[in-house]
C-alpha cells in the first residue's frame, strides 16, 4: 500500500503572490465568518500585514519602474544603451574615446601614461610575420 503525501507550496519569493494569497485567506474567513477554523486573531495579524504592506510594496513597484526608466536615460547619455557605440556622437563613451586618441598621440611611446587620466593600460607584445594556420 503506497503512502499518502501532501505538499501545499508557498510561493517564498513573490510578494505578489504572498499578498493574493494573504488577501484570499482573509476573504474566506471574512465569508465564513464564526465558522470558519481559522483563530480570529490571526486573521487579524493577516489583515495588519496586508494593510501594512500593501501600500509599501505598490509604491516599490512604481519606483522601480522610475529607477528603471532613470538607469535607462544615464545608459543613453553614457552611449551604452541599444544600438550605441563608440561612434554615436554626444555620449559619455564618444567622448572618452577622443580624449583617448587625444592622449594616445600626445603619449606615443608612453602610453602608460593614460592611466594617470583613470583608463586602464595593458601594453603587450605580438609575434609579427608569422602566416596564420589555414583551417581546413
Amino acid at each position: 500500500m503506497s503512502k499518502k503525501t501532501v505538499r501545499v507550496k508557498l510561493h517564498r519569493k513573490s510578494p505578489d503572490k504572498l499578498l493574493k494569497l494573504l488577501a484570499q485567506i482573509k476573504a474566506k474567513h471574512d465569508e465564513l465568518g464564526a465558522a470558519s477554523p481559522l483563530d480570529p486573531a490571526e486573521v487579524a495579524a493577516i489583515d495588519a500585514i496586508i494593510t501594512a504592506s500593501l501600500p509599501k510594496y505598490e509604491q516599490a513597484k512604481t519606483l522601480a519602474a522610475q529607477a528603471q526608466s532613470l538607469n535607462e536615460q544615464v545608459r543613453v547619455s553614457l552611449g551604452i544603451g541599444k544600438g550605441q557605440t563608440v561612434n554615436t556622437e554626444g555620449t559619455g563613451l564618444y567622448l572618452i574615446a577622443g580624449v583617448r586618441d587625444q592622449l594616445l598621440n600626445v603619449h606615443r611611446t608612453n602610453e602608460e601614461a593614460l592611466s594617470m587620466y583613470g583608463f586602464s593600460v595593458v601594453i603587450g607584445s605580438a609575434q609579427v610575420g608569422r602566416p596564420k594556420k589555414k583551417v581546413s
